[in-house]
């Protein structure tokens, strides 16, 4: 055995997810990012070691993976290596003694560590003419190390990684970020007035605070370093992005409205925070609060005229936003359509549906063909057709009719027991799959149920929640039932088929978001189809149900993978058909893993460190092999070859990719819900009204119950069409500034 492949099957069993390459690569070429999440086994390293190839280099993929595994990664031929270590010798020689310390091949240097919580990914520390000397390799970073060609160990060994503590490693990283260049070019010169301020930004700049600011903001402090206060970005619950030196607030990171690498003065901090860059209105604000009075015999209104302020000057108003101009349907008409028995029963759907919509009418009829195919076929890899779909379209938009038709065509076969129609409980749902481990749940009630997980007021709801993403993952294998009290354990439920059609209203849907949604999976399990636009009402008679329809349905509800007489439907454990994958299926998903791992790395990177782009992506190839499936069964008596083809899997990342992007789009840009943050705005001014007219942010955010983020663009909405207005005042006990809004106008 090699000594590389030796040390690498070493640090594997001390928890490290380490793997061979060469060195004047500095990386893996071959496919080495599934490894982010799990480490390699030894069957994985033999076959990398396969035809006597001489890797002379090993790479650790640092973060979860290895246990927190991180290295501060030192370049420019370690130029401030010293000057950094003598620095962490100051404040604790113990740390620096423990640190794994080794050369690179350029001469730079490495201090690797793990630490006992987890860590972020990639971050920049410190930098000179825009080029990066200190940088850490985190999670899910890839590093080489020694015994890698032209590697040297100068201290420690990676069979007993030091594990500090977190404030340990964020004094190992405020180290470095002090030793900034860029920073310490960039940072304005903090000054402080010898003479008696008449100017009320001079004053709030010498005399003001801005942390209540900061924290109503959703910042938060995370820890000091040489005299300064470190903050931590909304959104994230540690790490430095920011710091505060008692005149400046200097911000690190791309990832908030503050303009990275750069300082801001507490006035800046002010207007930037609460007016929307507005400086006139900051201006107003800081003297009706008493800032800038102290004139030594100066006329107030003198001051205000020298500051171009008048008395009664209105604020600017800011130009209103757009109203989103949405199309008849975000999905190309080209991909609403799919051969075979999914394109009758959509466009029987659409000719006699009150108002045709070709979305809604498409997720109609693939729900319908993922319940038919439940626990019937699989493909290779095991996934089966169980799908979650939710269709969004305006009242009065053609979201009921498609529901009725599988309804109808259910009632013609028999199935009408298979059918649901709300989420009462976890426990109903489970009880109504013991009985028939195949079903169908076709909702209108969707904006209530993610209404009611977000606002907390039924913990009933989370575990729906719970039970749903636990049944969509347990399609291939077996789900496990409660014990009642007094009774036997119950079998499992084997190979359960769960398929949701649900609808709602856009505006209530994107109103119910939260963050715990779109990044504990549950919303990723979805495939959310945005058919908006009402169409002109359809005269023509209701007619029949056609009996090609009826008669293709019946062979899927009757199919029998095993070819016996009993069949399966009922079976405990149903052996479903498996229907291979054509070459070019595979490799055109390859080719779309390849794509997702591409995207998945821009969402990983500490600039953008988006959880919900990750998670929504994370399940694109599993919704794209669903669909896949669901295509091939469609059009199965006009195929000569039962195969996943090529042009299915095509078709299913389009629609997936399609899908994903529309919805990341709205999520982000907000333009989605730019009716939403109005009707919020309209029940926000109502909260105020209701309280005489003033409330604290912080009760009005208890009241209607939102995001920080969403809360700053309600109140933007409000402030923009001047139906508040930003007052506060200074709390005797604790000398903080408490924001409150104010009603201008009453509600229509």
């Amino acid at each position: 055995m090699s000594d590389i492949k030796e040390t690498i099957l070493e640090m594997i069993d001390n928890g490290l997810s380490a793997l061979p390459c060469f060195s004047s690569d500095k990386r893996p070429l071959y496919k080495w990012k599934k490894y982010q999440n799990h480490a390699p086994a030894e069957y994985d390293i033999n076959k990398l070691f396969e035809g006597n190839k001489e890797y002379d280099s090993v790479c650790i993929i640092a973060g979860d993976v290895s246990s927190n595994f991180e290295t501060i990664d030192f370049d420019m031929k370690g130029a401030y290596y010293a000057e950094w270590l003598e620095n962490v010798k100051k404040i604790s020689p113990h740390i620096a003694d423990i640190l794994i310390v080794e050369t690179s091949q350029s001469g730079g240097v490495h201090a690797s560590y793990r630490c006992s919580e987890e860590i972020c990914g990639n971050v920049k520390l410190a930098t000179k003419d825009d080029k990066c000397y200190i940088e850490t390799r985190a999670n899910g970073g890839l590093i080489l190390v020694a015994p890698s060609k032209g590697y040297s160990l100068v201290q420690g060994d990676y069979n007993n990684i030091p594990v500090l503590t977190k404030e340990e490693r964020n004094m190992l990283l405020n180290v470095a970020w002090e030793m900034d260049e860029e920073r310490k070019k960039h940072r304005p010169e903090s000054k402080k007035n010898s003479y008696k301020c008449v100017c009320p930004i001079d004053d709030f700049n010498e005399c003001g605070q801005i942390e209540p600011l900061l924290l109503d903001a959703g910042w938060k402090v995370f820890d000091h370093s040489n005299g300064d206060k470190l903050y931590t970005r909304p959104g994230k619950d540690t790490g430095t992005s920011a710091s505060y030196n008692g005149t400046i607030f200097y911000v690190y990171t791309s990832s908030t409205s503050f303009d990275v690498n750069q300082g801001y003065n507490n006035f800046q901090v002010l207007c930037h925070l609460q007016f929307d860059g507005n400086e006139g209105g900051a201006k107003e604000y800081l003297l009706s609060k008493g800032y800038g009075i102290r004139t030594n015999g100066v006329q107030t209104e003198d001051l205000l005229a020298s500051m171009g302020i008048g008395q009664h000057k209105p604020i600017p108003a800011q130009p209103k936003k757009q109203k989103l101009n949405r199309r008849t349907s975000l999905l190309p008409k080209e991909l609403l359509h799919v051969p075979g028995l999914i394109d009758d029963i959509m466009n029987f759907t659409r000719d006699n549906a009150y108002h045709p919509n070709h979305v809604m009418a498409f997720g109609g009829a693939i729900s319908l063909m993922s319940f038919l195919l439940g626990r019937k076929v699989m493909d290779e890899k095991g996934t089966r057709p169980n799908i979650y779909i939710l269709g969004l379209a305006n009242s009065s938009c053609g979201k009921e009719f498609p529901r009725t038709i599988n309804t109808m065509i259910l009632e013609r076969l028999g199935l009408t027991h298979c059918l649901g129609n709300s989420f009462a409980s976890a426990e109903g749902i489970e009880d109504a799959m013991k009985s028939t481990p195949k079903l169908l749940y076709q909702t209108d009630e969707m904006a209530e149920f993610l209404e009611a997980i977000n606002m907390g007021k039924d913990q009933r709801y989370l575990g729906i929640m719970s039970h749903l993403m636990q049944l969509y993952t347990s399609s291939s294998s077996t789900m496990p039932v409660r014990r009642k009290a007094g009774g036997e354990t119950p079998l499992p439920i084997s190979q359960p088929s769960f398929t949701i059609f649900g609808t709602c209203v856009p505006k209530y849907y994107y109103q119910a978001l939260n963050e715990r949604m779109l990044t504990n999976g549950f919303l990723a399990r979805f495939l959310v189809l945005e058919g908006y636009k009402r169409t002109r009402f359809n005269e023509k008679a209701i007619s029949e149900i056609p009996d090609y329809i009826i008669r293709e349905c019946r062979f899927w509800h009757t199919f029998n993978p095993r070819g016996d007489d009993k069949g399966n439907l009922e079976d405990y454990n149903p052996s479903p058909l498996v229907i291979p994958r054509s070459e070019g299926c595979m490799q055109a998903q390859r080719n779309f893993v390849d794509y997702i791992h591409g995207v998945m790395a821009e969402f990983e990177k500490p600039e953008n460190d988006d959880t919900v782009g990750m998670t929504l992506w994370g399940r694109a190839n599993e919704n794209a092999s669903k669909l896949a499936l669901i295509y091939t069964c469609s059009n199965w008596h006009n195929q000569e070859h039962k195969v996943i083809t090529e042009e299915a899997y095509i078709w299913a990342t389009k629609v997936v990719t399609c899908v994903l992007n529309n919805f990341m789009e709205n999520v982000h840009s907000g333009a989605a819900i730019e009716e939403v943050v109005c009707s919020m705005a309209g029940k926000a001014l109502k909260a105020i009204l209701n309280e005489g007219g003033e409330m604290t942010r912080t009760e009005l955010k208890l009241k209607i119950r939102v995001s920080a983020r969403k809360m700053d663009e309600i109140i933007r909405e409000l402030i923009d069409n001047h139906q508040i207005k930003v007052t506060s005042e200074r709390t005797h006990m604790t000398g903080r500034t408490a924001v409150s809004y104010q009603a201008i106008v009453g509600y229509s």
